[in-house]
């Protein structure tokens, strides 16, 4: 799994034992008691996803093993007063700046096109957690792709993993 690009959001360390299911499709890492784990992702589902410091291995584990020790500050970018971005994602928008007859600066904005890759569902699937489930037809909205041909998305306001 690549991190390439990611911010890491805190750091922590893992408190039990714990190993993915032998062939689940999940690319679950192994973690081992007292490691030390940097967090780049939170699921809703209780599922992280961390690099282990000492080895570099990076993958899904459960949040409930590990401890948060250290949670690192996110840098955001300030946004003009009264910006309303598109639903479901918070991305910058074009600012347009025009002098009225008054003389007062009017600020309107435009938000940006969803740019993002979207699939259609050819068929159902009912996936475990942290899988997403989808119906045939389902439209899948693209957040992030692996190598490994897994992604993660959002599908009917859920987010989840899914094979592509």
């Amino acid at each position: 799994m690549s991190l390439v690009g990611k911010k890491p959001i805190s750091s922590a360390t893992v408190l039990y034992n714990w190993e993915p299911t032998p062939g689940s499709s999940i690319q679950g890492i192994t973690i081992a008691k007292d490691q030390t784990i940097t967090i780049y992702q939170k699921f809703d589902n209780g599922w992280w996803v961390g690099q282990i410091d000492s080895t570099g291995v990076a993958g899904i584990f459960p949040g409930s093993y590990v401890k948060e020790t250290q949670v690192f500050p996110q840098t955001t970018t300030a946004a003009a007063p009264n910006l309303t971005p598109a639903q479901g994602f918070a991305e910058r928008a074009t600012i347009n700046l025009r002098r009225g007859n008054s003389g007062l600066t009017t600020v309107t904005t435009e938000a940006p096109a969803d740019t993002r890759e979207r699939c259609i569902a050819i068929k159902s699937y009912k996936g475990t957690s942290p899988q997403l489930s989808f119906e045939e037809g389902d439209e899948i909205i693209v957040l992030e792709r692996w190598q490994t041909g897994w992604c993660r998305g959002i599908c009917n306001g859920k987010t989840g993993l899914f094979a592509k």
